[in-house]
């Protein structure tokens, strides 16, 4: 709402009441306004009943009145005049006006002057003279013909000979000042008729009364000649104040019209009986000056209509009266704005007011307010007046020249873009007048809102089936929103035609939304400043800005990077993040591995048109990274890196963090950075992924003394013989790996689960480097019966952590085995929930082997995500696959075991029969 009410006078009590309810700050207001101009219908004004109703409302303690007593505009002649007719209304209509001391002016000034005229003709020759060379009196820029009403100013009879345009009713004048004022027939024309003989009630005793309490008395209104010799008196007549409340309507409407004079006053009238009362008055009070066509002195004094003007005069005051062209005068106005540019010979300034009379003209026709419904002729006119409103280049044209190519129908984008840029204008106008050191966003005001909610609807009008109907509908969204219209904008947004596929509408969004009301000077800011700063009104909006970023994050984040990012911005941080955590499919984790070493692996090929990379899914992780360490949650960063494959960037998490923490977290973070090495290390070997050099220097990196568990240094090993095609490396690892615990195995001995399994690892993985006849040479053995023992042993303890797999009831041995065994195949066990383990299949070889070779798939949990990363799966279920695993290896190694067997009975039976042969030979 305004600040500051100018002309509050003219407000009902109701309205003003209205005002306290919209008032959240009365401290801030400021009302200014004149009690005796109160000359609006039904309106009955008084500072004091505002005060009542502010401090009724508000409450605190009714503060001092500070009332203002000088008068900027007017010499004291002229206030002397205004304060005897302030007097009359006080004397009697006392309840409708504050009694406040009389205006004081800063200068003296001539008397105004009461024109004795008997006709029109004898007016004209006073002004004029009797050497007048034209039918009309040419007035001055600063002159004017003040009249009752319109119905006065229709019937000026054509002997005046003035140019109606610089004739004016009291309402039209009001808030203008002139340098000379003619009131005529005023009193003739009143409707009040004889009541105005009510005023020889007013005597010496009342005036010395009304000035015995006034604070101001250096102005000389007390003097008065009572008993003047001169003045005939008219017939007396008691006052009535209810027949005769008239006179005070016509009381203030005199006072208004005569404070519009800041040099001179003149008062003509051609009904002498009905001016009589009046003229009487003021004539006592020796506040005016009588004239008439015979007093040679009076006439002297006349004589200013006419006077010459500068050309600078006329074009200042065609301006002026261009900035006041408003209301019941706004038409009058216009045309004396025209006439004094031509005056100045500023033709084209000229064009600019007739093109705005013509549009206000064509504005009051009620037929050229429907859009396009016009004749060809209609249609050329609100062109052409649209042309010279624009050419003006005036901030005050902008609008109108917009309403009015509005109505032509034709042009609703246009005239869109032209209500935008107007409310723009005069907002930036606004903030100009702001210190430049001050950092404060103005809000919208009222008028400035009112044309972003035009441009608004008229973007969303045009969006419908336009080829630019994403940009158009974000114009639409943008315009309301300045106009903090927030109910309306997230009805735009959450509309089923609002384009929410683009990412070019969530880059708008996000500028709308999201910018720095610190660094713009645009009417958005302030948009801006309630969005960001939680304020309850934007709460329906914000929570539509969300669902719309939801909407656009799902479907462009494979498709457009940037739109994807800016959707994202506009979600807070705890969306983002879950956002990031769970979206993701089969395309995201497919270039996930198109960019890891080992993502050529056969266990994740796809067939050929599946396996393209999506460039903007790779950003999904490291965005997600990035909004938890700047919410410093650097741990959980490090562990969604793990998931996602990203090992050697976990790696550096986990380093970075060992040097900010305590010994033991320190020691903890230093082993994971040396796991995460290590299946990197891994994986790369089990699929070739990177070339001899390259690995070997990722070997050097890793410091075998940070590695803490065994299933790691096994991991290390193995990858290290393995990748140098080291066989008798690998058989060294089959031999070593548990050895004591393995030989020394009895029934209830317990299991080492994890060795069993890397010594089938190791002892698989060497088997396919050598043939088949050298196996048995290169197990660990003194002899060949030591060698096929250790075989057999094996076999046994597969078998014994198959059926351990198997059994509901473990003994703690057997329950440990199936632990390690379960940490060998990166099977965690789920907090709190027995009955699942997790694993990451991204980085999961050794599972994956165990699945592709029973050609079956992950057994997920029920509920579980399962595009995810890390999945949940049935411990039950992984059990059952992993046992027929175990007992496929189990079998596998029988078969070895049973094939070396037979191999060494033929070659024991084959060196039998050549001893025999031998021996036999020898015997002959």
């Amino acid at each position: 709402m305004p600040d500051s009410i100018s002309e509050i006078q003219d407000w009902k009590q109701a309205e003003i009441f209205i005002l306290t309810k919209l008032c959240t700050n009365p401290n801030a207001l400021f009302l200014a306004g004149d009690t005796a101009q109160s000359i609006a219908v039904g309106v009955d004004f008084r500072f004091t009943d505002v005060r009542q109703i502010f401090y009724h409302h508000f409450g605190g303690i009714e503060p001092e009145l500070l009332q203002l007593t000088h008068n900027y505009r007017s010499h004291a002649g002229v206030l002397r005049l205004a304060a005897c007719v302030v007097e009359l209304l006080y004397f009697f209509f006392s309840s409708s006006l504050d009694k406040l001391p009389p205006d004081v002016g800063l200068f003296e000034g001539p008397k105004p002057t009461v024109l004795e005229i008997a006709s029109t003709e004898d007016l004209v020759l006073m002004l004029e003279g009797a050497k007048r060379e034209t039918s009309r009196i040419e007035f001055g820029a600063h002159q004017v013909v003040i009249v009752r009403n319109e119905e006065a100013k229709r019937n000026l009879p054509d002997e005046f000979g003035v140019d109606r345009d610089w004739v004016m009713t009291v309402q039209e004048s009001k808030g203008l000042e002139f340098d000379d004022v003619l009131l005529y027939n005023f009193f003739s024309d009143s409707a009040a008729g004889d009541i105005w003989r009510v005023v020889a009630n007013y005597s010496q005793e009342d005036i010395d009364a009304y000035y015995a309490d006034a604070t101001v008395t250096s102005s000389g209104i007390q003097q008065y000649d009572w008993n003047s010799e001169l003045l005939s008196d008219t017939r007396h007549l008691d006052f009535d104040g209810d027949k005769h409340k008239i006179l005070e309507t016509e009381l203030k409407q005199l006072y208004t019209a005569i404070t519009r004079a800041r040099l001179n006053v003149f008062i003509a009238e051609t009904n002498v009986e009905q001016s009589r009362p009046m003229f009487n008055y003021f004539s006592r009070r020796r506040v005016v000056e009588m004239v008439n066509k015979e007093t040679k002195e009076g006439l002297d004094s006349v004589k200013v209509f006419g006077a010459l003007n500068t050309v600078e005069d006329w074009k200042n005051r065609g301006e002026y009266y261009l900035q006041n062209a408003e209301g019941e005068r706004l038409k009058g106005c216009l045309r004396l704005a025209a006439k004094c540019f031509e005056k100045a010979g500023d033709m084209k300034r000229r064009d600019f007011a007739l093109a705005y009379l013509s549009y206000t003209e064509i504005d009051d026709q009620e037929g050229t307010r429907r859009r396009g419904k016009h004749s060809r002729e209609m249609k050329q006119k609100l062109y052409r007046i649209t042309s010279q409103l624009l050419e003006a280049r005036d901030i005050g044209f902008l609008n109108k020249a917009a309403l009015c190519l509005l109505r032509t129908g034709e042009h609703d984008l246009e005239s869109a873009n032209m209500f935008e840029l107007y409310a723009r204008i005069c907002y930036a106008k606004r903030q100009a007048e702001i210190k430049k050191d001050t950092m404060l966003h103005l809000a919208p005001s009222i008028h400035e809102a009112k044309y972003f909610s035009y441009a608004s609807k008229l973007f969303l009008r045009c969006s419908a089936g336009s080829v630019q109907s994403s940009s158009l509908a974000i114009d639409s969204f943008r315009n309301l929103c300045c106009a903090k219209e927030y109910k309306d904008s997230s009805k735009v947004l959450t509309a089923r035609n609002f384009p929410l596929q683009t990412g070019v509408t969530f880059q708008r969004l996000n500028e709308i939304c999201t910018g720095n009301p610190e660094i713009n000077r645009d009417p958005i800011t302030s948009f801006q400043q309630d969005y960001q700063g939680d304020v309850d009104e934007c709460k329906p909006l914000r929570n539509a800005v969300a669902i719309a970023a939801k909407i656009g994050c799902r479907s462009l984040h494979k498709v457009d990077q940037d739109g994807f990012s800016a959707a994202l911005a506009l979600l807070n941080k705890s969306d983002r993040i879950q956002f990031l955590v769970t979206v993701q499919d089969q395309d995201d984790l497919q270039y996930i591995l198109s960019q890891r070493p080992w993502g050529n692996h056969h266990f994740f090929s796809k067939k050929e048109s599946q396996t393209e990379p999506r460039r903007s899914a790779a950003n999904l992780t490291h965005m997600l990274v990035s909004e938890l360490e700047n919410e410093g949650k650097f741990e959980e960063a490090a562990s969604i890196l793990e998931d996602r494959g990203y090992l050697l960037e976990a790696t550096s998490r986990h380093t970075s963090l060992s040097s900010h923490a305590n010994e033991a977290q320190s020691k903890m973070h230093l082993g994971k950075a040396a796991a995460l090495r290590i299946r990197n290390l891994e994986l790369i070997t089990m699929c070739k992924g990177l070339s001899r050099n390259e690995v070997d220097l990722l070997f050097s990196f890793i410091d075998p003394n940070k590695i803490v568990s065994e299933n790691d240094k096994c991991a290390l090993l193995l990858s290290k013989h393995l990748f140098h095609d080291n066989i008798t490396g690998s058989f060294k690892i089959v031999a070593s790996l548990g050895q004591s615990r393995i030989s020394s195995l009895k029934p209830n001995a317990p299991l080492s689960g994890s060795s069993i399994l890397w010594r089938v690892r190791a002892l698989e993985a060497a088997c396919k480097l050598t043939p088949k006849h050298n196996v048995l040479e290169n197990l660990p053995g003194k002899n060949a019966m030591e060698r096929l023992n250790f075989l057999r042993e094996l076999v046994r303890n597969l078998n014994q952590l198959t059926a351990a797999f198997h059994k509901n009831k473990r003994t703690p041995g057997e329950n440990l085995a199936v632990i390690q065994a379960e940490a060998f195949f990166d099977l965690e066990p789920k907090q709190f929930d027995p009955n699942n383990v997790e694993t990451r299949p991204l980085i999961n070889l050794r599972l994956l082997e165990v699945l592709h070779d029973l050609k079956c798939k992950l057994p997920i949990s029920i509920g579980a995500d399962k595009q995810g990363f890390k999945v949940s799966v049935d411990r039950g279920a992984i059990h059952l696959i992993l046992s027929t695993y175990l007992a496929k290896k189990a079998a596998a190694l029988l078969i070895l075991w049973h094939d070396t067997m037979s191999s060494l009975q033929q070659s024991t039976q084959l060196c039998i029969r050549k001893a025999f042969r031998r021996a036999f030979r020898r015997a002959h």
